[in-house]
């Protein structure tokens, strides 16, 4: 049975972006030890806290968070404060 993680307080949760395993679009394999950190992700839940973040937003947080790995519908997902995202990204 899949577990559904629901923030509370000042909490959301993220899914994060992978770092790129390959070189554009030339296929080149990039070494996991090469790879950086991905410090971006999507925005899956929001505690009732929380304010001017949204579901869905696609957001920076900071090197210095201290996530609390978790499980929600059976992927991995990150639990950080809201006060360790940085910025909400768009592309224009």
């Amino acid at each position: 049975m899949a577990e559904k993680v629901i923030p509370i307080g000042h909490k959301v949760l993220i899914k994060q972006v992978k770092a790129a395993e390959t070189y554009g679009d030339s296929g080149i394999y990039i070494p996991q030890t090469s790879q950086s950190q991905q410090l971006k992700a999507y925005v899956v839940a929001v505690g009732e806290g929380v304010q001017s973040i949204l579901e869905g937003d696609y957001i920076q947080y900071t090197e210095h968070a201290k996530p609390v790995v978790m499980t929600h519908n059976d992927e991995t997902h990150l639990l950080i404060d809201q006060h360790d995202i940085l910025a909400i990204i768009v592309n224009v």
